[in-house]
């Protein structure tokens, strides 16, 4: 075993020693949970709607868990899954976890050779996918998915199934004649061992497996629990295949909410929906909260039942969370990533100050330091990178060599942001190491650009990247979405920092207008794809 491999299961041999480990599996744990709010609804917004409540779904999902056991499913066997939310698709993600299968969740818009690239890579037996879902057909997409190493069934959720696939509508018939207690007792395997492999959404190279424990999916709820404020009413849009998407599905198993779900975000709709609902929490990243609130101040009205909003995923630029203050919203911002999905969080409590500016404090179980480059802690107000550890962090990458590159000696992960810890214990990241630009051997920040260029009026959307330069190694571009019918030039972009009081060297060089950015599978900004198109043109 590698050096490595060998500290990592020390952790975990702690984490079992003081019972933050428990070894349950999570299915049980979810079914425990669900026995204490059986009745919450879930509505998902297709259509027609599908009205649910917890306790059904999770009957129905028991039901199926015990059709896959009959069908020769084993407990510890990949079962990748590629849908977009929706009922069929909540009620296959349960099942496959209460049957013990080991979950490899993957974003509905990854193209063929990235599936093919998971699937193969988590040696996966079962795929369920959609025939297709807005303008995607999958079905035309399988060639490269069948050929994939260890794949024997393809099940295919919707009409359009080819005749090597199995109908999902054959499983659910089979559902009928199942209790849902069908697998009560069966030996579903060790609940210290994987139950997801979560792919990162492969904005720098190929997507990396990320193994996720019972345990930790379990610490990760309990931390969850321990800070949800009674009952909710949540609107969610996260895209199944990502942490979040994921989070949103067990949440709701597990802390008593009234939900409703959407197949992708859609502005218009989410708001009639927040509207007509009365929706108290919505978690958000910085994309969702902007257009939200462009809507909003369009309109010039405001969402009175919203009382928390969570905004993450990528940089959160502190006027965002001002700009939802001054209409009512006490959003906050969080840290976490697919490898630790939740580290620090706001409150909608705390003073605006500390909502919009930093990332909130460690939550219960998480540890984090910031390092310098020879790995020694540096105090609060130094900055250096960011290393995190907790009951709730992944076992590890499924490559070996990646766990080399990810983790210090004494098993603490990179989480490859840099920041900074204040005084009063609050994180505030800063960018990513990879994304800092260098210039003429001064280190710029990125995320520190874009907070000033996010607060001129004609800015809507704001991403910053380096560009290679033969004289000064690397300048700063901007790329920028205009808000309607607003206009901005290179020689204003100058102004506004001059206006600003930044340092001149900080100031973009290059301004590029994009009617909209590209994005990763999780909703990130693709920020190498905006650098690799602009230094193209440059050639």
């Amino acid at each position: 075993m590698a050096l490595t491999e060998t500290v990592l299961e020390d952790v975990r041999r702690k984490y079992r020693a003081s019972g933050q480990h428990s070894g349950l599996q999570l299915g049980a744990g979810l079914a425990a949970a669900v026995r204490r709010h059986a009745s919450d609804p879930v509505t998902f917004l297709s259509e027609p709607a599908e009205h649910v409540t917890v306790g059904q779904l999770f009957a129905d999902a028991q039901r199926l868990a015990a059709v896959l056991r009959h069908d020769g499913l084993v407990p510890g066997e990949g079962a990748g899954i590629q849908l977009p939310n929706s009922r069929r698709a909540w009620l296959i993600y349960l099942a496959c976890l209460i049957a013990g299968a080991v979950v490899v969740p993957i974003v509905p818009t990854f193209g063929p050779s990235e599936v093919a690239y998971c699937l193969t890579d988590a040696k996966a037996r079962r795929f369920f996918v959609a025939d297709r879902w807005r303008r995607t057909d999958y079905i035309a997409g399988l060639g490269p998915v069948r050929a994939s190493g260890s794949l024997e069934n393809i099940t295919v959720v919707g009409d359009d199934v080819p005749p090597d696939c199995v109908p999902f509508a054959r499983l659910e018939a089979q559902m009928a004649s199942e209790s849902s207690t069908a697998v009560a007792g069966m030996a579903l395997g060790d609940g210290h061992a994987d139950c997801f492999i979560c792919y990162t959404s492969g904005s720098t190279a190929r997507p990396k497996g990320a193994r996720h424990t019972h345990d930790d999916f379990l610490a990760e709820l309990a931390q969850t629990q321990a800070r949800w404020p009674g009952r909710q009413v949540v609107f969610t849009a996260r895209p199944l295949g990502t942490i979040a998407g994921l989070l949103a599905v067990l949440r709701t198993m597990y802390m008593p909410a009234e939900t409703y779900v959407m197949d992708r975000w859609d502005t218009p709709s989410a708001l009639e929906v927040i509207r007509e609902q009365k929706v108290t929490f919505l978690p958000t990243v910085p994309f969702m909260l902007t257009t939200v609130l462009d809507q909003l101040d369009r309109e010039g009205s405001r969402l009175p039942s919203l009382k928390e909003v969570s905004c993450g995923g990528s940089s959160v630029p502190p006027l965002l969370i001002e700009r939802a203050d001054d209409l009512g919203i006490r959003c906050y911002r969080l840290f976490g990533s697919t490898e630790h999905p939740t580290v620090t969080s706001g409150h909608p409590g705390e003073e605006l100050r500390f909502r919009a500016a930093t990332d909130g404090r460690l939550l219960p179980g998480a540890a984090l330091k910031v390092i310098d480059g020879e790995g020694r802690e540096v105090a609060p107000g130094g900055q250096g990178e960011i290393v995190t550890a907790g009951p709730d962090r992944f076992a590890g990458y499924l490559d070996p060599v990646a766990n080399e590159a990810a983790f210090t000696a004494d098993g603490w992960l990179r989480s490859g942001d840099l920041g900074y810890l204040t005084p009063t214990g609050h994180l505030v990241v800063t960018g990513r190491a990879k994304d800092l630009i260098i210039r003429a051997g001064i280190n710029l920040a990125p995320a520190a650009i874009e907070d000033v260029m996010a607060r001129h009026p004609a800015v809507a959307e704001v991403a910053v990247t380096g560009v290679a330069d033969r004289e000064y190694g690397e300048r700063a571009a901007a790329f920028v979405v205009l808000r309607p019918g607003a206009e901005l030039s290179l020689p204003e972009v100058r102004r506004h920092f001059e206006r600003c009081g930044v340092a001149r060297q900080k100031t973009p060089e290059y301004l590029v207008v994009k009617e909209s950015m590209p994005r990763t599978g999780s909703g990130k900004i693709a920020k190498r794809q905006l650098r690799e198109e602009l230094e193209s043109e440059l050639r």
